[in-house]
């Protein structure tokens, strides 16, 4: 009997009806069952409902009407846990979904025996839903909390967003933003007092919060349709305070700044300025006193950096720079550093800048230009001296961005350069930086875009020999190559580079080249680098022709190969199908006297000049370089005035001169005719000319 009982009992306690397992007033619903609905129990300590995880599918839950006082869990499989949710009042939210290896736990604590809640579930595939899960794990990456939905109805989306690195909660700040921008609302730890409204939503020390992201559909809309905007999250450790906003510098000194977030976080709506103020100007005749700045940057299109030291203002950004590594000199004045950013944020290195500020001097001997002094529109070719005594110099020139857009041709080289020598090349699309090594032999880029200034910068760290830069460049009409050139070769080396190298070649077909070098010389080529896609290669033949013995041929990868002819030719042709990503090529070629010959090299002219640098051309110092601009410039302003003279003394000759003869001429011819009684051909009538109603052909004839 006894036994009896218990079976009894056991069997009102806990029953199975249509898969569902009663314990009570508790239901659990398994995950073999795909969809289903039914009613809650209602007891006066409350009833739950408990949906079971599965690993291949999503779970969706729905109330089918609204109640209130429900407590919702997330059960999770692989962690073998259960998050709560939030209690929610008045139940706005009648739908819940869970991703995958996630299940459900409701509770209803309200039940009286006049209202038992319904609900339907399915197990299913997430596809192309208006709400996602509404459990969201946020860290370090940027989360997507809503996706971008078209809606045709009313209706909302609640989330719950918890850390998702638990050791951090309470120690990290989360940031939410929408895009297009939106006003976003959010409950912050489950507090109904603790509401935040905003376009850009930041909660420091978090642990939950929860995002009601509710939507109405105007009937005026179009298509009865209303898009939904994308909301992310990210949750950080980073930093977004500024730096110190005021600094004196002293001679020697540095100060380094970065910006909030540095070196991997994009903090959103940043405004950050630190004035750094320098002490007393105290120079001698050796040195003088400068501002040393440097910056390391990666462009982004919500960050800038701007430097303002009297009244120069330098702006960085994604339209002066793509990536950026160099060094400047202001005038020994302030200097007031600003950076912002919009609202969007980001992980990342784009966007961050590191700027160092330092207070120098520098031999006045070794003083070679500020930063935007050297600027120049026109074609230039300059030698520059570096003396040895120079322990610090700094040199840089801009090159401004061309109206018509028209590309350049840039060439730079050292002779005799120290083993800390650089030089770089920037604007808004490429950043080249050549260690001394690479500049012994002359280095060529390409500005395909000149739609941006250039910048060209040397530098040099410590004492060395006396050395010379070679700078110069050329507008072109394009970057591509010719189908076929003959390029006569000297003993100077020649620097030869793919379309638009290094920013990626886009040719279809094939450029021959034909190098030659007087006669008793072969030719000595180098490949300095070489990045072409796989069905792409050059080719260098011993000879005339591709029909010659083959030299090399190079595809894929190459760095530092040389090889040389046996004869005075050699016949190149490069071999691509399309644009390409890859940097392309970039060699040098230069004549060498055959060990046997006896005569010198003959002098000849070469076919193609490849830079306009001359060799006769005699280096000056820096501090000469400077005058010789302000020269240039001034002689360009007298070419100017000189021809607008002449043109006023032209058209005062032709007024004063011309016209009074044409008139003279036509009066006495008019007195012949009449003598001869001769018809007039035409006759001119001068009041005609102070009528309203005279035409403009009347005054075109006069004039002629």
């Amino acid at each position: 009997m006894r036994y009896g009982l218990l079976i009894c009992v056991f069997r009102l306690c806990f029953s199975s009806v249509a898969g569902y397992n009663y314990f009570g007033c508790s239901i659990t619903i398994p995950g073999n069952i795909a969809w289903g609905d039914a009613k809650m129990k209602c007891q006066p300590g409350g009833c739950l409902v408990k949906l079971l995880p599965r690993s291949d599918a999503i779970l969706v839950f729905i109330f089918k009407e609204k109640y209130d006082n429900m407590d919702i869990s997330v059960i999770r499989k692989t962690t073998n846990e259960t998050i709560y949710l939030k209690r929610f009042s008045n139940l706005r939210t009648k739908q819940f979904l869970v991703e995958e290896n996630e299940g459900l736990l409701v509770n209803y604590t309200n039940c009286n025996s006049n209202e038992a809640p319904e609900f339907e579930y399915q197990y299913t595939v997430l596809g192309h839903r208006t709400c996602g899960p509404i459990l969201k794990r946020v860290g370090y990456e940027q989360k997507i909390i809503q996706q971008i939905r078209e809606v045709s109805r009313n209706g909302n989306c609640s989330y719950h967003l918890i850390p998702s690195n638990s050791e951090n909660i309470g120690m990290e700040t989360l940031f939410i933003s929408s895009t297009p921008k939106k006003t976003i609302e959010v409950t912050i730890d489950d507090d109904e007092k603790n509401i935040q409204r905003g376009e850009l939503i930041v909660v420091r020390n978090w642990t939950s919060v929860d995002l009601l992201n509710s939507f109405e559909v105007e009937s005026s809309a179009r298509g009865g349709l209303k898009t939904l905007e994308e909301i992310v999250a990210i949750s950080t450790t980073s930093s977004c305070s500024c730096d110190i906003s005021r600094i004196t510098l002293f001679p020697e000194e540095m100060v380094e700044l970065h910006t909030p977030g540095f070196p991997d976080f994009l903090c959103p709506s940043a405004r950050c300025e630190t004035l750094i103020l320098l002490s007393e100007r105290n120079e001698t005749e050796e040195f003088e006193q400068r501002v040393l700045v440097r910056v390391d940057a990666v462009a982004w299109n919500t960050s800038e950096l701007r430097l303002s030291s009297g009244t120069q203002e330098i702006l960085f950004n994604e339209k002066t720079f793509s990536r950026l590594s160099t060094n400047f000199l202001l005038d020994y004045q302030n200097v007031k550093v600003t950076y912002t950013t919009t609202q969007d944020f980001r992980v990342g290195t784009e966007g961050q800048f590191a700027v160092q500020v330092m207070n120098v001097k520098i031999r006045k001997a070794c003083d070679c230009s500020l930063f935007g002094q050297k600027k120049f529109v026109e074609d230039w070719s300059q030698k520059i001296s570096i003396p040895s005594d120079c322990d610090v110099m700094f040199c840089d020139w801009i090159i401004s961005a061309s109206a018509k857009k028209m590309p350049r041709e840039i060439t730079i080289q050292i002779d005799n350069a120290h083993d800390e020598d650089q030089m770089f090349i920037w604007n808004s699309k490429i950043m080249e930086k050549y260690p001394s090594d690479y500049l012994d032999q002359p280095r060529k880029v390409y500005i395909n875009d000149s739609s941006s200034d250039t910048h060209i910068f040397f530098r040099r760290n410590s004492s060395g020999p006396t050395s010379i830069v070679n700078v110069s460049w050329k507008t072109l009409h394009d970057v591509d190559c010719e189908t076929f050139t003959k390029i006569s070769l000297t003993k100077n080396p020649k620097a030869f580079i793919s379309p638009n190298y290094p920013m990626g070649y886009a040719h279809w077909g094939s450029c021959t080249l034909l190098l030659t070098a007087p006669k008793n010389y072969y030719i000595t080529v180098f490949i300095n680098e070489l990045e072409l896609e796989a069905a792409h290669y050059i080719g260098f033949w011993d000879g005339t022709s591709s029909g010659a013995p083959k030299l090399a041929k190079f595809t894929g990868t190459e760095y530092n190969r040389e090889f040389s002819s046996t004869g005075n030719n050699v016949f190149v042709e490069f071999i691509s199908y399309g644009r390409s990503k890859k940097r392309g090529y970039h060699y040098i070629a230069y004549a060498v006297r055959s060990p046997n010959a006896t005569e010198e090299m003959e002098t000849f002219e070469e076919t193609t000049t490849d830079s306009p640098l001359s060799t006769t051309e005699k280096p000056v110092p820096p501090s000469s370089f400077v005058e010789s601009v302000v020269m240039v410039l001034a002689e360009e302003v007298v070419k100017d005035v000189f021809k607008m003279c002449l043109f006023f003394w032209n058209l005062a000759f032709y007024v004063i001169v011309i016209v009074p003869i044409g008139l003279a001429v036509f009066f006495i011819g008019r007195i012949i005719v009449k003598k001869f009684n001769r018809p007039i051909p035409f006759s001119l009538e001068w009041p005609s000319f102070l009528k309203k109603k005279s035409r403009s052909s009347d005054m075109e004839m006069l004039i002629r």
